[in-house]
């Protein structure tokens, strides 16, 4: 275990040097080439839960608002809703990543153990996000934006950004690849 663990905080430690590296030897990408895919994409997340939820014959489910998150406004959270935090970019070579955190806030922990299960089963029916969501706002259209869960602890992103208590939350990564052409 002590190897493991050793070997593990290694490559924890060369991680952000090898993705600097890489991002420093792609040419100039489609992810890169529009300065608000970031804006966007996070937008579109956001947008696509909100539309499941309410394709949903729920009344439960719609009881839950949907906010994007900056760092100063975990305080004012009401109860019931769904957050969506950016916390890390990266670039590697034409593809860039987008590590965020949903959380979950409710007035009882069935609550957000409800809404949890719910993120997760959406998000695993359909990691690929309609281009609907996004690419109408973008000068490029050809790209595609995946969702996959993040082995980050969100515990940690929680301590950077505010003092307030710990909330259930789950990892994710979009990664925006440009669409191959046919």
């Amino acid at each position: 275990v002590g190897v493991l663990h050793d070997f593990n905080s290694h490559m924890q430690l060369l991680l952000p040097k090898i993705e600097s590296i890489l991002g420093a030897m792609a040419a100039e990408s489609s992810t890169t080439a529009d300065p608000r895919i970031v804006q966007v994409a996070c937008s579109g997340i956001v947008d696509f839960l909100i539309d499941r939820v309410n394709l949903r014959d729920d009344a439960f489910l719609r009881t839950f608002s949907w906010h994007a998150l900056g760092t100063n406004e975990f305080e004012r959270m009401a109860p019931n809703a769904g957050t969506f935090f950016l916390h890390r970019i990266t670039r590697l070579a034409e593809l860039l990543e987008l590590h965020f955190i949903v959380s979950c806030w409710g007035h009882a922990s069935d609550v957000e153990y409800m809404l949890a299960g719910w993120v997760t089963s959406e998000l695993e029916r359909t990691p690929v996000i309609p281009a609907e969501y996004f690419a109408d706002r973008l000068a490029v259209s050809t790209l595609e934006l995946k969702i996959r869960r993040s082995d980050e602890d969100a515990r940690k992103v929680w301590k950077m950004v505010t003092d307030q208590p710990l909330r259930l939350s789950l990892s994710y990564i979009a990664t925006i690849a440009p669409v191959p052409s046919a």
